[in-house]
């Protein structure tokens, strides 16, 4: 893939994503940085997940208020917007010219759907920051490979916790890893959030049949009545 000098000094490739509608989404990944600035493959089954979704239920996320968390290139937050849904895709001060890049350059896509993607700074471990967001009644929060590093797994599920509400769907996906402190954080993870939420697998029927891979995993969770 060739190098691209993009804007705020950032070495880019570009991944081209064309979706199910015709629509083709420009993704900027970096060429150099941590492990937010590529598209994973978990953030790929989540995209065809979704796709899927709206052609099942046409129209299905127009209007629906999405967060976002840790959201990387924003690829999922992209096409969320693209179907017409209201984003505000977060992840920490560092991130976000990366974000900014890629809503840049698919903004059209959001303008001929009705949709909107807006970027905005959110650290899981200071309570300031999460006050601007706990105004908004989100109808769904995206997790995806966001626990990584056992420091973050408790402010994550914090920041859950305060943001969602008894009718928030909450989509988490994951790659399984097998080694070192990702593994830690993630058996950390989900014995904790079974004390806040129901945690359900997504069928298998429900996912594209090309994006199902024993290593990733696709999950829902709603808060315990």
């Amino acid at each position: 893939m060739e190098e691209v000098e993009a804007s705020h000094g950032l070495k880019t490739f570009v991944r081209e994503m064309e979706l199910n509608s015709g629509v083709c989404l420009t993704v900027h990944q970096q060429c150099v940085g941590d492990v937010g600035g590529v598209v994973w493959d978990s953030a790929l089954a989540t995209c065809k997940l979704l796709e899927l979704r709206e052609e099942r239920e046409p129209h299905c996320f127009v209007g629906k208020r999405v967060l976002e968390l840790g959201a990387g290139t924003g690829v999922c937050s992209l096409l969320l917007a693209s179907l017409g849904a209201q984003v505000t895709a977060t992840d920490l001060d560092e991130q976000l010219d990366l974000l900014r890049l890629n809503v840049s350059v698919n903004e059209t896509h959001f303008n001929k759907s009705g949709g909107s993607m807006r970027v905005e700074a959110l650290d899981w471990n200071c309570e300031q920051s999460l006050k601007k967001f706990s105004a908004t009644s989100f109808d769904m929060i995206l997790i995806v490979d966001c626990v990584y590093y056992e420091s973050s797994v408790q402010p994550l599920i914090d920041t859950i916790c305060a943001l969602a509400s008894a009718h928030t769907e909450i989509l988490c996906a994951y790659e399984e890893r097998n080694l070192g402190q990702p593994q830690l954080a993630q058996k950390r993870f989900f014995e904790q959030i079974l004390s806040h939420f129901v945690v359900e697998r997504v069928p298998v029927q429900q996912q594209h049949p090309d994006y199902v891979c024993e290593d990733i995993h696709l999950l829902t969770f709603h808060q315990k009545k």
